[in-house]
């Protein structure tokens, strides 16, 4: 059976925020915490995956979104889930995904 997702706040050495994952890291598990994660109240110095069992991608693109909105490290992963990461983090902004569109003039029509 695959643990919950679990994360909680504590101070660093440095008195900034250090925010702690655990559990399993899954798109079947990190859906009651998804969104608590993306609007953390405080900022957020360290990111500490040492105690994630597992990581899918989808637990790797929240974990790498809530790092890259308080601009943090991420700290502790072993060598599976820095993998994941680090796929994550290439493939963040380095292909356009939007749809290509018409311009205007050819997609609407004339009356």
């Amino acid at each position: 059976m695959e643990s919950a997702a679990e994360y909680s706040l504590e101070q660093d050495s440095h008195g900034g925020a250090r925010l702690v994952l655990s559990g399993a890291y899954l798109v079947s598990t990190i859906g009651p915490i998804d969104q608590d994660l993306l609007d953390l109240g405080q900022a957020v110095g360290e990111v500490d995956v040492t105690d994630v069992d597992e990581m899918d991608t989808v637990g790797a693109y929240i974990v790498c979104s809530v790092a890259r909105t308080h601009h943090a490290a991420i700290v502790g992963a072993t060598p599976p889930i820095q993998r994941i990461i680090s796929a994550i983090e290439q493939a963040e902004g380095s292909v356009d995904t939007s749809a290509p569109r018409e311009p205007a003039w050819e997609r609407v029509p004339v009356a």
